[in-house]
């Protein structure tokens, strides 16, 4: 039986990661939990989704950018922290670099008990220098904040554990 307020927000910053991996878990979380989504879509793209996968779910456009931008992010940040203070979620799931570590981030400050990251590659595995510690860093950061993580398979799983970003 679902449940008032909201129980799991997705957060997401780009619509085809979102429609492949997390609507799907979406569809079936949906059968007994509230979900609200947050994603760097269009409107359009929000009107897709919600044809295609017919859930009942909100969606919420935050212009979360992949790339490092200390102003956006930190404006990000700041309305997440006050989405998440406003609904207080059971579960924050995120997946990708950028979103994992806003979305931890705020779900870490706002006390979210459940903070789960969902590692689908790493941006840096083929980046030198200052660039992949950069980005290695920001992937310890986001394990060191999230409860839980989730991996796209053993091979990914292995490839953390073998460059000491998770154990």
């Amino acid at each position: 039986m679902k449940k008032k307020g909201c129980d799991i927000v997705l957060v997401c910053t780009n619509y085809f990661v979102l429609r492949a991996f997390l609507m799907p878990m979406a569809n079936f979380l949906n059968e007994d939990h509230s979900i609200n989504v947050i994603a760097n879509i269009t409107d359009d793209e929000k009107a897709q989704l919600i044809e295609e996968f017919e859930l009942n779910i909100k969606f919420f456009i935050l212009n979360i950018q992949r790339k490092p931008n200390i102003f956006l992010d930190l404006i990000c940040l700041f309305h997440l922290v006050k989405f998440f203070i406003k609904i207080k979620p059971r579960i924050v799931l995120s997946i990708m670099h950028k979103s994992g570590l806003l979305s931890m981030l705020a779900s870490f400050v706002c006390n979210i008990p459940n903070r789960i990251h969902f590692f689908t590659g790493q941006h840096w595995s083929t980046k030198k220098g200052f660039s992949r510690f950069f980005y290695k860093i920001i992937d310890k950061i986001i394990i060191f904040l999230s409860t839980n993580i989730l991996v796209d398979g053993n091979g990914q799983k292995k490839f953390l554990v073998s460059e000491k970003i998770a154990y």
